[in-house]
């Protein structure tokens, strides 16, 4: 049970190593030509070839148990909404502002998974939660004179759809495998992405070959941390791998720091700890956690 839950752990840090070295090297891509609506549509595209030739050469069995399927399909809808309105939130309120309101998910993880396990959620959760969360304000430099009711329900709608995306995740691989779970989900969410993009004239490429690279390797590193957090989800449920993936901005800012040259203050450095802090309240009850969700 330890290796199993150290290794799901460790999962959910790869994930947000994953998706926080991806956010700063998509930032960097932007300059060559890319754009978010173009990346949300090949990062999928290219998952779905990757598990798809995987299972192949496995010999793995493509379908999905009926009664996973449209919470699989759903996952990808589900996915999707959450990167669309957490886009469309920073066109409201400051960058700092969005990312903050959207990982409130991981309380919205703890709520959901508590009443589909018909769970009570303890004291301790909360608290690692809080902690995680005053880290993440710290790091962010949050500032709330620019509040827009638009923006806040915007990024409240990527948490509430990020953290019922965990939640449909832990169901749908106890019925059917990893695999064909993240196919079917990349699948819809390819083509969701792929609507959105061809509605709004949005697909772009970069022009140079040092943009091609940037892009295959923020997609390279989007697949590796979608692989891995929803590894972290099997093996130790939603809820501790929400929190976990609180280490993404923390990851942002030291990437952001190494590749862009960007300072770190000493309250970021504070708000880190805090983070790591949550993180190690959420490990110490991991036992009753991954046992009940």
């Amino acid at each position: 049970m330890r290796s199993v839950g150290a290794l799901g752990t460790a999962s959910a840090l790869v994930a947000a190593t994953g998706y926080g070295s991806a956010y700063v090297m998509a930032r960097v891509a932007y300059d060559y030509g890319l754009n978010s609506f173009t990346l949300n549509f090949l990062r999928f595209l290219v998952l779905a070839i990757i598990i798809a030739v995987w299972i192949g050469l496995r010999r793995g069995d493509f379908r999905l148990p009926r009664r996973a399927l449209i919470i699989t399909l759903m996952m990808g809808l589900l996915i999707t909404t959450a990167g669309i309105t957490n886009f469309a939130a920073i066109a409201f309120i400051p960058v700092s502002l969005a990312i903050l309101v959207f990982y409130t998910y991981p309380l919205v993880t703890l709520i959901l998974n508590s009443i589909v396990e018909r769970r009570t959620p303890e004291p301790i959760d909360y608290l690692a939660i809080a902690c995680a969360f005053a880290g993440l304000a710290l790091i962010l430099k949050v500032s709330v004179e620019q509040l827009n009711a638009t923006g806040i329900a915007l990024a409240l709608a990527g948490s509430l759809t990020a953290g019922a995306h965990l939640v449909a995740a832990q169901y749908a691989m106890r019925v059917a495998h990893f695999g064909v779970v993240v196919l079917y989900m990349s699948v819809s969410a390819c083509v969701l992405a792929g609507m959105v993009t061809l509605a709004f004239g949005q697909f772009s490429l970069p022009a140079s070959a040092q943009g091609l690279w940037l892009l295959a390797t923020v997609i390279t590193a989007f697949c590796i941390g979608m692989a891995a957090m929803l590894t972290g989800v099997r093996m130790i449920g939603p809820v501790r791998t929400s929190i976990i993936m609180c280490m993404e901005p923390p990851v942002v800012i030291g990437f952001a720091y190494l590749l862009l040259g960007e300072r770190l203050s000493a309250i970021q450095l504070l708000g880190s700890a805090l983070v790591i802090a949550g993180i190690v309240i959420a490990q110490s009850a991991g036992t009753r956690i991954s046992s009940t969700s």
